[in-house]
């Protein structure tokens, strides 16, 4: 669910009928049902972490410039991605300049386009955090027609892109050492599957009450899949090919 207010009145009358609902990312309010969130926030503050320490490592001379692009207004991407992202690159460099949360919540032709004036507008950008695949795929190309989104066998040289979901073409630029797309947050569908549906079975069964204030969240742990943290790009495919099914081969750069 995206906006869970938007199905709060179909979620009271299919219970009111007799049938099991469980939520996944954005709560309904005022409905305490069983709710599976993605394990987000760790993985955000890992990222800007890493992010930070290795653009020190690379660049000492040159001080950390952040920003995020995503949805500013949406309290699942605030509280998972943004404010733990952030939380991590000043645990490293309490100096670093944040520029905030960019909104390009109409997509990639919208997050291509704050790309480009944020970088005409701040050209000492050097960590950017894209809050979601979909956006990815306009702040890259904005980066590279800017005559960015570069490294050097692995060292960054213009900024340290972070993303979120990681489909087949992340993984790929992740290890690719002369992109700086390099880590992104993977959101596991078969693992992420098995406990929502183990959670609907226990409503369904009564292990677990439809409606009950006393109810944890459930939490999915993600994966983070970056250069600096699996021991190659093997790893990162195997991992890919067993939740989502796929048959990704392990790709090769020059």
């Amino acid at each position: 669910i995206w906006e869970g207010e938007s199905i709060k009145a179909a979620a009271v009358e299919a219970v009111d009928n007799g049938m099991v609902i469980s939520t996944y990312f954005d709560k309904i309010p005022g409905f305490a049902n069983p709710h599976v969130m993605p394990g987000e926030a760790e993985v955000s503050e890992q990222m800007g972490i890493i992010a930070a320490e290795q653009w020190k490592k690379a660049h000492p001379d040159k001080p950390i410039v952040f920003v995020m692009i995503g949805w500013p207004d949406h309290e699942g991407v605030t509280i998972g991605r943004t404010e733990p992202f952030i939380k991590g690159v000043l645990s490293v460099d309490p100096t670093a300049k944040n520029l905030g949360c960019m909104d390009a919540s109409k997509g990639a032709d919208a997050a291509f386009k704050v790309t480009q004036d944020l970088i005409q507008a701040n050209p000492d950008i050097n960590i950017i955090y894209s809050e979601a695949a979909d956006l990815t795929v306009g702040v890259l190309p904005a980066l590279q027609q800017l005559g960015r989104g570069k490294m050097d066998n692995g060292v960054p040289l213009t900024e340290i892109l972070c993303s979120v979901d990681c489909p087949e073409n992340e993984l790929i630029g992740a290890f690719d050492p002369n992109s700086s797309l390099k880590m992104s947050m993977g959101l596991p569908p078969k693992e992420t599957a098995m406990v929502r549906i183990d959670t609907m079975m226990k409503i369904y069964t009564g292990e677990m009450k439809q409606i009950d204030e006393s109810l944890e969240d459930i939490y999915v742990t993600n994966k983070l899949i970056g250069y600096w943290t699996q021991k190659d790009v093997n790893e990162a495919v195997d991992w890919y090919n067993e939740q989502f099914g796929a048959t990704l081969a392990v790709p090769t750069y020059n």
